[in-house]
């Protein structure tokens, strides 16, 4: 990911309130991202989104085929690199 649009997301992330930036002790330049209590409270709604999708997604799919197209996808990934 860039690091345009990481900054992006960050900052909207942060107008919502469900991050904090926090300056880092040993260089100025550099922040810390850290969770708030706000973006906590969204933690466990959004992994049961993804653990919903994943189940959908890989309906009919067996382990061995998912290993499969997961292996596939990795080696697609280090090729675009």
């Amino acid at each position: 990911m860039k690091q345009s649009s990481l900054t992006l997301i960050i900052d909207k992330m942060e107008k919502k309130g469900f991050i904090e930036r926090k300056a880092k002790q040993s260089d100025r330049r550099a922040y810390l991202i850290c969770i708030t209590s706000k973006g906590r409270q969204l933690e466990e709604p959004i992994n049961k989104a993804v653990e919903d999708i994943n189940k959908q997604s890989f309906l009919g799919i067996n382990n061995e085929e998912k290993n499969t197209l997961l292996n596939i996808l990795k080696k697609i990934d280090t090729n675009l690199k």
